[in-house]
């Protein structure tokens, strides 16, 4: 089943306007038939069901049919992952994290960021995708940065986490992390987070961990982060 994303609809909406984007999208990219029956997300739990019927100015309207509303996952789970060099490998994080389930998506520069920009806008765009693709009812928060410093005072509820390379002088996320918490996880840039970075944020109340002795790339250790921690909630 296609879905599509509308964050203004509502189960008060029984015929709902597609805005212009989706349904340009479902015309001419996804050739959707007349009645054609889909879906329609709005990320903030609700999903409906139901036909779309296409009008001769090239409109789409939504008729429901029947509604499904999900609550938010808990505990919510929130991981930062510094703006990478590689924006390819960033926006793959950004889409499987959403495949996930992630709460809060946390993006920041540190202090070893080539790149400083970070798109929020293309960003948002690949979590809708990726929230189309995979029927999430829930999108995640996303939320940008300039400077690390400004993303470790930013208010955060529940554990936290910094995950740091050396394995033999920190725990694993799995022992440190206590199950059904809210929690949050820094995964550093390439090369890591600086000493710095570190000291910085055990004096914000961030705990040093490591995710194991294998050695990811950045954004598979924010995945690998995500995936821990959502098992160790299974478990319970």
């Amino acid at each position: 089943m296609n879905y599509f994303y509308d964050p203004l609809f509502s189960i008060d909406d029984p015929e709902f306007l597609l805005n212009e984007s989706e349904a340009h999208h479902a015309q001419k990219v996804l050739r959707i038939r007349e009645n054609e029956r889909v879906g329609l997300m709005n990320g903030k739990g609700l999903i409906g069901f139901g036909l779309l019927a296409f009008q001769k100015n090239k409109s789409a309207i939504f008729h429901s049919e029947q509604f499904q509303e999900t609550e938010i996952s808990q505990p919510q789970i929130i991981i930062a992952l510094a703006n990478l060099h590689n924006r390819d490998r960033m926006e793959w994080f950004i889409e499987k994290a959403v495949e996930a389930q992630a709460h809060e998506i946390v993006l920041y520069n540190s202090t070893s960021t080539v790149k400083k920009k970070i798109d929020s806008e293309r960003m948002l765009r690949i979590m809708i995708s990726a929230l189309k693709q995979s029927g999430n009812p829930w999108i995640p928060k996303l939320s940008v940065y300039n400077t690390f410093g400004e993303m470790i005072q930013s208010p955060s509820d529940g554990q936290k986490y910094i995950a740091y390379c050396p394995v033999e002088t920190t725990r694993h996320i799995l022992n440190a992390y206590t199950p059904a918490q809210n929690v949050q996880v820094l995964i550093g840039p390439e090369g890591d987070f600086t000493q710095g970075e570190v000291d910085e944020a055990v004096q914000h109340q961030y705990i040093p961990v490591s995710l194991g002795r294998e050695r990811y790339r950045a954004e598979t250790a924010a995945l690998a982060a995500l995936f821990m921690l959502k098992s160790r909630n299974i478990a319970l």
